[in-house]
């Protein structure tokens, strides 16, 4: 017999043929598609229904005996993330990408799919992957090879492994990485990319569009991401920060694009923390705390806690400076939790005084490097019409939390905008549009300020190291 499996949503058909009869689950399995089960298969949730010729049914029981067509929603064809926000849909036959340190997202039509980045064992931020890519070729070749098997990864996901041509848009040294370039100029002063350019390359049977970047440091995901919200179009003053292990900056002042990027670590995106963790579903993602310090907490997908992502991170230093369980220098005021793991969010889940520490040096980086821009730009931070904050941890964050332990400048609380994954959205608006020219305008107009080299970013940082 005859099965098709049909996921409208993708376009797409499979075809699986079987002699006997055979569960949908095994069929799935065998096509190399997930089949997601809310209930783990028990048929006590009735959310796995589909559509078998044309008879609605639970997709965790039905057995097929005979030719058949499957409709099944793409929500259930297992690792599928439908977006909480609106995407646009790529062009025809063409994956949009955004390679992040931590994550690589990939969208086809209008489905997103997202892997972790498998260079994370080479380090966690662009500094430690440039040093493992420089020690030799083998390792720049693994992590070559990783980045191009995790692109291919989030692809099956989505049904997109036949596209023909891939947008990406990459912070510099991931798309170096992707591109098998060489990193040294990345490592030390004055910091000279291989290439920045737009720049096109075959993959297989594929095409690759590698979109341009500014800098070592503001790369081609700022640039997508300015391209995606119309930036440098407005009147209006207006920052685009995106938190990540390199926290990157663009301030539009009206008529300049001014560009920094500062080193914040990786404490904000779950990593260097004790007990922390990328976002993903077990993260704690939200922190309270009563008067008497007993902790609440959310998880991702409410599955039971594994650790501390971003959001949550920056929720559990607010609550420990909220009740006076840290003081100004961010050190306990009780000794015992120095002494012993930290302080307790779960059994076995603590935050730990180094973990405090990272937070601050984290925070302390992006403060200080949004003020210092806005200064040298000559523009009041009370003057920003607006704060779009990107990513996913700019989503999830508490606003009132960052400013709480001063990540945020207070002016700019009001101001603050969450606006998702722009370099996604970047790539997905250039691989319809195609428009090169507002690429290359955005670039032109960008005055790239270097804070490694400016005393008043290391006087403002040292400043900062307080909560």
């Amino acid at each position: 017999m005859k099965i098709v499996i049909n996921i409208a949503e993708l376009n797409k058909e499979y075809i699986y043929e079987s002699r006997e009869s055979v569960s949908l689950v095994e069929v799935m399995e065998a096509l190399g598609l997930r089949f997601y089960r809310p209930c783990g298969g028990k048929g006590n949730c009735e959310n796995c229904q589909v559509i078998i010729n044309g008879v609605p049914k639970l997709g965790c029981k039905a057995i097929i005996k005979e030719d058949s067509t499957v409709e099944i929603p793409v929500r259930l064809t297992g690792q599928i993330e439908v977006p909480k926000e609106n995407y646009e849909t790529t062009d025809l036959d063409t994956v949009a990408v955004d390679i992040g340190t931590t994550t690589i997202s990939v969208c086809y039509g209008n489905l997103i799919s997202s892997v972790a980045n498998s260079q994370i064992g080479y380090g966690s931020d662009v500094v430690s992957r440039i040093q493992s890519a420089m020690e030799d070729e083998d390792t720049a070749s693994k992590m070559y090879n990783m980045v191009r098997a995790d692109m291919a990864k989030a692809m099956e996901q989505i049904g997109a492994s036949e596209a023909h041509r891939i947008i990406v848009a990459a912070n510099t040294t991931m798309g170096h990485l992707l591109m098998g370039y060489p990193v040294d100029g990345l490592a030390a002063y004055p910091f000279t990319p291989h290439n920045l350019a737009l720049e096109t390359l075959k993959w297989e049977q594929r095409e690759i569009i590698i979109m341009p970047g500014i800098s070592a440091y503001v790369g081609a995901d700022l640039v997508a991401g300015a391209y995606a919200l119309d930036m440098i179009e407005s009147n209006k003053i207006t920052l685009l920060l995106d938190m990540g292990t390199n926290a990157e900056i663009l301030l539009w002042d009206g008529n300049k694009l001014w560009v920094t990027s500062a080193a914040a670590g990786p404490a904000l995106e779950g990593g260097n923390i004790s007990c922390g963790m990328p976002s993903v579903a077990g993260a704690i993602s939200h922190v309270f705390m009563d008067d008497n310090g007993k902790i609440s907490y959310e998880t991702i997908a409410g599955a039971p806690p594994a650790g501390l992502c971003g959001s949550g991170v920056i929720d559990m230093v607010a609550c420990l400076k909220e009740h006076k369980l840290i003081d100004e220098g961010g050190l306990f005021t009780d000794e015992s939790y120095m002494e012993n793991k930290g302080y307790p969010v779960t059994d076995s889940v603590y935050f730990s005084q180094e973990d405090v520490q990272q937070v601050l040096l984290a925070k302390s980086a992006i403060y200080s490097g949004l003020k210092v821009l806005c200064k040298v730009a000559g523009v009041k931070l009370s003057g920003v019409n607006r704060m779009y904050v990107a990513g996913g941890l700019g989503a999830s964050v508490s606003v009132k939390g960052a400013a709480a332990i001063g990540l945020i400048p207070p002016e700019l609380v009001g101001c603050y905008e969450a606006v998702g994954n722009t370099s996604l959205k970047g790539a997905i608006k250039y691989s319809r549009q195609k428009n090169t020219a507002a690429l290359e305008n955005i670039i032109s107009k960008a005055t790239v300020i270097d804070l490694g080299n400016s005393d008043e970013f290391q006087n403002m940082f040292l400043e900062s190291l307080t909560i």
